[in-house]
Order: structure tokens, then C-alpha cells, then sequence
């Protein structure tokens, strides 16, 4: 059956590949773009990010609604778009280049399969971002030719304009950041702050180690953060962003998550269940996040949940970690909340054809008049 590769420890693969420890610390800027246009036939949405030739985002199928993750690396560094979506065994697969106005190239399924043409428009976001990056890479012992270290790496969005509904965004991706920073608190500055205090907690921890220690164990005393905040959909009224950590502070895996956070673009508020489903509504959820479940993971009628990998034959509750998408909405479980590391983060689309019913009339108006 196939599986969906944690994306978080593979974003964080990405970032860390190829620098080597010790670098001197980068602070630039990077790219997002929102493009639109066509697989073959078939109308696509990407939300597309890039730094220093690597790329992650997500596209989805106009009609589905469900976004699905990828990233790679431009090994030729001129703006070339490789990038994999990668499935357990196989993977689908992008090759961009950039064209007036947009990217035009090939996707495949998978490396069987015959290429399908892909056109895309670059198209102008309801809340125009740049792209924030912080990256540091310190060595504990920098005599040694391959001594750990400690690395930070963090990405955020920042809107462009000066609007209620940017200065919003703004809050929450600062909020996103960290909780207990003020709200006006200049995103350079408080990943700069971040990262020196993570370098420093590093450092410290291996301030009395021994030279050998360091180097006979180097994954004891080896300390990777990545962290990045993100736009992962956005309609016309909302906007989800997506916060994702993963650390690895020894041992044999990192460890991450994301956590979302559906943003109400016209009321400037962050919404939670009770903003968009009813009571009622809400008790329904786990039976419908079954449903699509057990779609999603090819499972028969009455086969058990726990084939597909979960701790039960059942999903007990609906996390209220969810994003929002103009077709429906994505619950998301962290790694070992339902269902074991290898598994990954749990992320299960619930169209709203089937959540109609369930929820709140005024919001439910709102996805009528948007379309």
C-alpha cells in the first residue's frame, strides 16, 4: 500500500543538503509565486517557493482541491524548476523551466509513464509575500575535517503591502514564529534572535566534551533545527498557513510537525472548529475523516484502519490542526498521534460536498458566494 514520505524530514534534507558546517551565516531573500494553468488537460494551482536553487510548495488539482507537497533541488541554479512528489516506492515528478510569465516543461507519474505537458501562469496572490531566510552553521570542534555542529535554518513569508489584512497576516506569521514575541516584532530580527539562541544552547551543551567524544559520536552532539512558515493555501477571503519544525537533537530520527492556521482575510481573525462547523457538525467529523481515510489509503469495506498503519481500527477524534483549501479541508495528524513515525504526519482531505451539512450557516454562505 502505498505511503506518503514525511515531508518535513524530507524539507529538512533539502535545506541542510550539501552545506557544509561552518558556513557563515546567510540572511536573504527568497521567491514565492502562485502560478496556475494545466497538467495535460487538466486545470493545476502551485504555490511555489525558492531559495538558493531549492524548491518546495504544493500544487493541486483544481477540481480536487487537495494539495499535494513537493521539493527539489535546481541543480543548474538558472531558475530550472526539478522537483519530486514523492509516494513510498515511486514518485511523480516536475520538470520546469521558466517561460513568459510563468513555467512551462513536463510531469510524469511516475519514471514509466509518457510525459504530459504543463503550462503555467504566474498569477497575483490576494496577499502578495516575500520570502524571509535565516541559515547558520557552527562546528563544535572547527580542527576536526568533519565535526558536528549545531545548524539553524528558518523561512517566513512576509506580506508585501501595508493593508488591515497584511498587517493581520503579518501578526500571525510572527505569532507562528514565536508565540511570545510582540506582534510588531521585525521578522529579521527575531530570526536572528533565533538563531543565535539555538547556536548558543548548542555550543554550550558541547562546551565540556572531549575531542574524541565529538568525533567518535558525532550524531550526540549533532543539532539541526529547521523551521519555516508558509502560505499553504489562500481563496479570496482565506488563507492557511502552514508552520512547520523539525529537529534532529541526536539519536536515530528527527523529529517534526506542522500546525496550521486558517486566517479569515475579511473579519482578521484566525479560525477554529466552532467558526466553521456547527456542534453537531463537529461530533460528525471523525466518521466522515474515516470515510476519506480509508479511500485515501485504498482500504476495503470493514478491512481494518490498523493495515493501513494507524494504532486503531478507528479515528477517535478530528484534530482541530486543519487548513483550509477552496474545495475542503485537510486534517492533519502529527507523526505518533494516530499512527507510528514510519507512518508520518496523517493528512486526510474531507471535501466540502461531504461537510456541507455540518457546517456553520454563515460561513457555509460564504463558500456559496465565493464559488
Amino acid at each position: 500500500m502505498p505511503r506518503t514520505v514525511s515531508t518535513t524530514s524530507l524539507l529538512a534534507w533539502i535545506l541542510f543538503a550539501g552545506t557544509a558546517v561552518g558556513q557563515a551565516p546567510s540572511n536573504k531573500t527568497g521567491s514565492y509565486r502562485l502560478l496556475q494553468g494545466t497538467i495535460d488537460k487538466y486545470p493545476v494551482t502551485m504555490h511555489l517557493y525558492g531559495y538558493k536553487g531549492q524548491w518546495i510548495g504544493n500544487y493541486s488539482y483544481d477540481r480536487v482541491g487537495h494539495p499535494i507537497d513537493f521539493m527539489g533541488i535546481d541543480t543548474l541554479r538558472d531558475g530550472t524548476v526539478n522537483v519530486e512528489v514523492y509516494k513510498g516506492e515511486s514518485s511523480e515528478s516536475f520538470r520546469l523551466r521558466p517561460s513568459e510569465n510563468g513555467l512551462e516543461g513536463q510531469w510524469r507519474k511516475d519514471a514509466k509513464s509518457a510525459p504530459l505537458p504543463v503550462s503555467l501562469k504566474e498569477t497575483k496572490p490576494v496577499v502578495p509575500v516575500s520570502v524571509i531566510h535565516r541559515s547558520d552553521r557552527v562546528a563544535h570542534r572547527p580542527a576536526l575535517a568533519e565535526s558536528p555542529g549545531c545548524s539553524f535554518e528558518a523561512t517566513a513569508v512576509w506580506p508585501l503591502g501595508d493593508s488591515p489584512a497584511d498587517a493581520f497576516v503579518k501578526r500571525q506569521v510572527i505569532a507562528s514564529l514565536d508565540e511570545k514575541a510582540a506582534a510588531n516584532s521585525n521578522p529579521e530580527g527575531l530570526l536572528n534572535g533565533m538563531s543565535k539562541g539555538y547556536i548558543d544552547a548548542c555550543l554550550k551543551d558541547a562546551k565540556g566534551a572531549k575531542e574524541e567524544e565529538v568525533r567518535e559520536m558525532p550524531s550526540v552532539y549533532t543539532r539541526d533545527i529547521v523551521h519555516a512558515v508558509t502560505v499553504k493555501s489562500q481563496t479570496s477571503e482565506f488563507l492557511s498557513l502552514q508552520d512547520m519544525e523539525w529537529e534532529y537533537s541526536g539519536g536515530a530520527h528527527g523529529n517534526g510537525y506542522s500546525q496550521y492556521r486558517i486566517l479569515d482575510l475579511k473579519n482578521l481573525k484566525r479560525m477554529g472548529m466552532g467558526d466553521i462547523f456547527t456542534v453537531q457538525g463537529q461530533k460528525a467529523l471523525p466518521g466522515l475523516i474515516e470515510k476519506r481515510f480509508r479511500i485515501q489509503y485504498g482500504l476495503k469495506p470493514g478491512q481494518s484502519l490498523r493495515d493501513a498503519g494507524l494504532y486503531e481500527n478507528r479515528i477517535a477524534k478530528a484534530t482541530p490542526n486543519m487548513y483550509m483549501t477552496a474545495k475542503g479541508v485537510v486534517f492533519c495528524y502529527t507523526s505518533y498521534e494516530i499512527g507510528p513515525y514510519a507512518m508520518g504526519p496523517v493528512e486526510v482531505f474531507v471535501p466540502f460536498t461531504e461537510l456541507k451539512p455540518h457546517l456553520q450557516p454563515g460561513f457555509a454562505k460564504r463558500l456559496v458566494a465565493l464559488g
